[in-house]
């Protein structure tokens, strides 16, 4: 079990606190219990993007060079460079 669904489990029964009850609790944490619960909610974000995995490589289509962008924006630039000479 994550160390994310072991503090969903044990706090389930609490009621929800808003953000602004939350911060001054969270202030008062020493400095190590501040750095457990950074890896808690990182943990709980990173669940949320799934089904992205850590350390792989996602290709990404787009239609940069398929419609010869970079290559109209490179004459577009050349051009105003000609026109400042």
């Amino acid at each position: 079990m994550t160390t994310t669904q072991l503090a969903k489990a044990e706090f389930s029964g609490y009621s929800k606190i808003s953000f602004a009850e939350l911060l001054p609790i969270v202030q008062a944490l020493p400095q190590q219990e501040k750095l457990q619960l950074i890896e808690i909610l990182q943990d709980e974000v990173i669940e949320d993007i799934s089904p992205l995995e850590h350390y792989k490589t996602y290709w990404i289509w787009t239609p940069v060079n398929s419609y010869g962008t970079a290559e109209a924006l490179m004459d577009a630039m050349s051009e105003d460079e000609r026109n400042r000479e």
